[in-house]
């Protein structure tokens, strides 16, 4: 975790580095640090569709559904091709909005 954060103190504008610190923070429970620098990385490369990803999985489990949704959206649109991001994105609409119509569309 050390080297990690000198890495984004000598280069703070790395999002590749802020998602490797925020994987370390998710391996030790720590959610919250997770969940910052994976939107710091998000904000530096608005394409990263996998950090994207694992934003919209965090939301969906701290039950912010709204910006849970937002995000699965954004990742789907950067990468329509995508099977996993639209297999979790159903599993999502299902359980926690139920909305089993679009659910069915994303899980086709």
């Amino acid at each position: 975790k050390i080297y990690h954060l000198k890495a984004i103190k000598h280069n703070p504008k790395s999002a590749k580095f802020h998602c490797y610190y925020a994987d370390v923070c998710k391996s030790l429970d720590d959610h919250e640090s997770f969940l910052v620098h994976l939107r710091k990385a998000v904000d530096l490369r608005p394409n990263d569709h996998d950090a994207i990803f694992k934003c919209a999985t965090v939301m969906r489990a701290n039950k912010e559904y709204k910006e849970a949704n937002t995000y699965f959206l954004r990742a789907i649109e950067i990468k329509p091709d995508n099977s996993i991001y639209h297999y979790k994105y159903g599993q999502f609409l299902y359980q926690h909005i139920n909305d089993h119509e679009n659910a069915k569309i994303e899980l086709k």
